[in-house]
């Protein structure tokens, strides 16, 4: 058996040995430590501590407290996190999570940034201001300055991959706030122009933060400000890109017939000038509303054409703003469409390329909590349930780091397809842990 990735199993080891312990010992005393603090009785053996100690499973939540209170250490230091780097053991305790107030919070401010006739209007001079002054200090040419804006977007945008939805909000939010500075000055036409488009890309990012948060009406009104920014300035380019994301959305929200519309609409939208990403995009949004419509033929049909789309060498330029979709999400993509039409061995494969090609260039923390729990339900699908769970704490504890709801609602929908195995105790174990974070994952409508 396979040891997890990011897991250091020979530091427990050593921390056992240095007791002079033996397996069945620190079991033993892991029970009687979860009688005292706990007042409930826990299965621990040999057994299982010598799967932890070959890297072949990832103790759960109440073991891996049970350990670093035993050990008077970190998760970390024992080696039973596989977080990736930059993410604390702190993150795998449910009683740390945020307040639910937190997600409110947030919300309303992506809701109350949205409108550009806001922008226009003057305020209080704040560090948005004073950054603008710097931009326009350092150079008079426009493709400076909005390079400097662009920039500042796709940074936001892996700092969400990376961090999460809620500690991305803020960074968005600022170079909003820079755009609109920037707008308050009279721009010349061309910069007014792309400076509008870019208002369009934060709106789309909006989106995928507040989708990311499970507010679905709030992700719509994003996206769809996106969009009408996007025509304004003339970017059909980016609009089709929006509209594939809207396509994305809908069928998520078990809506595939408005995301099969939305699809065709952006290649409508794109016309024949659409760049490969633009088009692959399109083409995959497209393979997911017809695979949940249950036109697997069609779904596959689809997919082939995003993944011939994206492996030949376009004669255009990629524009900036599709740097967030490339060959690894098209795989994860594909792997969610493959599933959805009940193709195992191909969704296990395309999702397995994903997670293996998702690093170093781009984290895709979140991302990854996505593909593990879909990869999970291909081994419920073949009864394989003991890979389904060791996958579901996988993707737990990242989307848990990132604390990204989508993540959470994608190990739900795996727990849902493990109800044959309700008294399996890693079942139980997930059980406990997904009910800990409900507070905080609950939808949000408006």
């Amino acid at each position: 058996m396979r040891q997890i990735e990011g897991m250091e199993p020979d530091l427990l080891r050593a921390y056992r040995r240095n007791r002079g312990w033996t397996r069945e010992q620190l079991a033993q005393r892991l029970v009687v430590l979860a009688e005292k603090t706990q007042d409930r009785r826990l299965g621990a053996t040999g057994a299982l501590v010598g799967r932890w100690e070959r890297g072949e499973q990832r103790p759960g939540f109440r073991y891996s407290r049970l350990l670093c209170t035993l050990f008077g250490t970190t998760a970390a230091d024992l080696g039973i996190v596989p977080f990736p780097p930059g993410c604390s053991d702190a993150c795998e305790r449910p009683e740390d999570l945020p307040e639910e107030a937190e997600r409110p919070r947030l919300l309303h401010l992506i809701r109350s940034a949205l409108g550009i006739p806001s922008w226009l209007l003057p305020s209080p001079e704040g560090p948005p201001d004073r950054l603008a002054r710097a931009v326009r200090a350092c150079t008079d040419h426009d493709r400076v300055v909005l390079t400097v804006v662009s920039d500042g977007i796709a940074l936001a945008w892996g700092f969400g991959d990376a961090m999460g939805p809620r500690a991305a909000v803020a960074p968005v939010l600022a170079q909003q706030d820079l755009i609109r500075v920037l707008l308050e000055e009279r721009p010349s036409e061309p910069r007014l122009i792309r400076l509008v488009a870019l208002a369009a890309e934060v709106a789309q990012l909006l989106g995928w933060l507040a989708l990311d948060m499970n507010a679905n009406e709030t992700a719509r009104r994003c996206l769809d400000e996106g969009l009408r920014l996007a025509r304004m300035a003339g970017a059909a380019g980016l609009a089709a890109k929006v509209l594939g994301h809207l396509s994305l959305v809908a069928t998520a929200g078990n809506r595939p017939d408005e995301g099969l519309a939305f699809a065709e609409a952006g290649r409508r939208e794109a016309g024949a000038l659409a760049s490969a990403r633009t088009r692959s995009l399109l083409a995959v949004a497209e393979a997911g509303a017809l695979a949940s419509l249950g036109n697997s033929t069609g779904a596959e049909k689809a997919l082939r054409r995003a993944q011939a789309t994206l492996a030949r060498p376009g004669a255009r330029r990629e524009p900036a703003w599709m740097f967030d979709f490339d060959k690894v999400e098209l795989e994860g993509l594909a792997g969610a469409v493959y599933l959805s039409a009940g193709l195992v061995i191909p969704a296990r494969r395309a999702l397995r390329r994903a997670l293996t090609a998702s690093g170093p260039v781009r984290l895709r923390v979140r991302d990854r909590a996505r593909w593990l729990a879909q990869l999970g339900q291909t081994y419920v699908l073949d009864g394989d349930v003991d890979e389904a769970c060791h996958l579901a704490d996988h993707a737990l504890a990242l989307a848990i780091c990132t604390r990204s709801d989508r993540g959470i609602l994608h190990v739900r929908a795996l727990r849902a397809r493990l109800s044959p195995w309700e008294s399996d105790p890693r079942v139980r174990e997930l059980d406990e842990v997904l009910a800990a974070v409900s507070p905080w994952c609950s939808p949000i409508t408006s």
